[in-house]
């Protein structure tokens, strides 16, 4: 029984993991996408 428990602790470690990592990935994505629409805009205000 105890080590079904330490089985379950060490899944439920690893989906924490990797549910951050995916959570830092999609901020990274966020910010990156963020950069290139207000570059894209000063090119267009620029070209006015």
């Amino acid at each position: 029984m105890v080590s079904e428990d330490l089985k379950q602790q060490g899944y439920d470690k690893e989906n924490e993991h990797f549910h951050r990592k995916d959570k830092e990935a999609i901020e990274k994505l966020r910010k990156k996408l963020a950069e290139e629409k207000a570059e894209e805009q000063q090119e267009e205000k620029s070209e006015e």
